[in-house]
């Protein structure tokens, strides 16, 4: 029987306000003995079915590992990191911005396009170019819906601020801290994944993997993000300052600013956001509501305003979720002219060539 070994669920990049943000920095900094196998080939090439094999492999010989998804395909692949194997297998393309450090050292290219049949593809170029075409047209005006949803949170937030009591907020964040976070003889390191996405399914937050990281939750009950922006810094600022190192998750409306979601894994802690689009789930041991650090009287002077940004933003998501699902049936149809043309009697080789050079030395 099969044991069943927990394994994460991330995304390592997301459609957000300020375009296609990637964190592939995250795995390159893990050092320069990671193995990467970067996977090249057009949709349709195998790609993901080639990185279940490599999780269906992982999971039989009980090693540790990380799924990371694709944000415009909820249902695919794109990465696979395995760190007990200081390995990798991931998507390489675009908008997928991974190059090899060591060629032929640490790591290699996967080629899935050397199974196509080019002939086949040529006579359905002019249709696949215009798939392509109105793909990246799709992608393009969902970045466009997602940046004005990203101004509107920065306007709603700025709003808020001058009747929340931030200094409340921190107070309080931090005796939260002093009571859950130990002190460590160790240098913290902070992780940033997204636990998150905008996709062609609406957001998608991956559940499982807060509750199976994290058997402690507190939640933060914050539709603005004024309040819960100030008890997130706080936390990270003192995890880091105990030695503790957290999975810091950004939010797709402010991928820069500060996480929206902090996972400390080695206390199996978390604090969460918990809003419109991700409520917190029936885990969570503590929450803490935004309402307790606001003026409610003062606030009340701009209700029709908070009204009035926060259907609009939820309008521009929709129209967001709307252009990934046109960009995700346009991707289907591009998948199906490589399908029609690939040798997968090749792909084959190519996936049971690499299951044995990754595990070739796995104990």
């Amino acid at each position: 029987m099969e044991t069943k070994v927990f394994s994460p669920c991330f995304f390592l990049g997301a459609n957000t306000a300020n375009g296609f943000y990637p964190l592939t920095k995250e795995l390159l900094r893990q050092g320069d003995d990671i193995r990467l196998y970067l996977i090249k080939g057009g949709p349709g090439t195998g790609k993901s079915t080639l990185m279940k094999a490599v999780c269906h492999r992982a999971q039989q010989e009980e090693i540790e590992f990380e799924r990371i998804y694709c944000s415009s395909d909820p249902d695919s692949l794109d990465g696979v990191y395995l760190p007990s194997l200081h390995a990798a297998v991931l998507d390489a393309t675009p908008p997928h911005p991974f190059e090899l450090k060591f060629p032929g050292i640490r790591g290699r290219l996967v080629d899935m396009g050397q199974c196509w049949n080019t002939d086949l593809l040529g006579k359905n170029a002019g249709e696949i170019l215009r798939l392509t075409r109105a793909n990246s047209e799709a992608h393009g005006a969902c970045q466009r819906f997602l940046s004005a949803a990203g101004r509107l949170q920065s306007e709603r937030m700025q709003l808020a601020l001058p009747d929340t009591d931030l200094l409340r907020v921190i107070r309080h964040a931090k005796r939260i801290c002093a009571r859950v976070l130990p002190e460590r003889e160790t240098k913290s390191v902070v992780t940033r994944r997204f636990l998150s996405a905008c996709t062609p399914k609406g957001e998608v937050f991956f559940y499982e993997t807060l509750c199976g990281l994290c058997e402690q939750i507190v939640a933060v009950e914050d539709d603005i993000g004024a309040v819960s922006a100030a008890f997130m810094q706080t936390v990270l600022h003192e995890a880091v300052d105990r030695g503790l190192s957290v999975i810091a998750c950004p939010c797709i409306l402010r991928p820069d600013g500060i996480p929206e979601h902090i996972l400390i894994p080695e206390l199996k802690l978390g604090f969460v956001t918990s809003n419109a689009y991700h409520i917190a789930p029936d885990a969570a041991e503590k929450t803490v509501s935004a309402s307790r650090f606001t003026d409610a009287q003062a606030a009340k002077a701009h209700k029709n305003r908070f009204s009035f940004y926060r259907k609009a933003q939820a309008e521009l998501l929709d129209g967001a979720i709307e252009k990934l699902e046109q960009a995700k049936a346009l991707h289907d149809r591009l998948e199906a002219h490589y399908i029609a043309a690939m040798d997968f009697g090749k792909t084959e080789k190519i996936k049971l060539d690499l299951l044995e050079e990754l595990f070739e030395n796995a104990e």
